[in-house]
């Protein structure tokens, strides 16, 4: 073979790659927006289903007793009331918790942890303040 036909076929070897990975990109990109699409659903649902507390459906009024009734109706994570009640926990505070602080001052295992968490963040897209119209 000659020079010229090896870089075409090099050339076109790139391109076939090049082809090969845009597609790739574009069906991780689809997913992508599926799975966002996914998980704004699964957020309504979970908005859905909450245990609402006696202190109302605003997390950030609620009182330590309502913050431990709240937990205390999380699948799982019963258990961990009291560790909340005895810090104190209000509304105010658990909205601002993350999994280290519950893992590492409380004590808690991953697990609960991250549904402690992941329920925070639904009530805080939820709470989260509206544009003005």
């Amino acid at each position: 073979m000659n020079g010229k036909t090896e870089d075409r076929m090099t050339q076109e070897a790139i391109y076939a790659d090049f082809e090969r990975l845009q597609k790739s990109y574009d069906e991780k990109i689809e997913c992508l927006a599926i799975m966002c699409a996914i998980n704004e659903k699964l957020i309504k649902i979970l908005n859905e289903r909450m245990y609402i507390p006696a202190g109302g459906t605003n997390p950030l009024l609620w009182s330590v007793e309502d913050v431990c009734d709240f937990v205390k109706n999380l699948p799982g994570c019963q258990e961990y009331a009291d560790e909340f009640k005895s810090n104190e926990i209000d509304g105010q505070a658990l909205m601002l918790l993350k999994e280290d602080h519950l893992m590492n001052m409380m004590n808690m295992k991953l697990g609960p942890a991250l549904k402690i968490c992941s329920r925070i963040n639904a009530l805080f897209k939820t709470e989260s303040p509206k544009p003005q119209e």
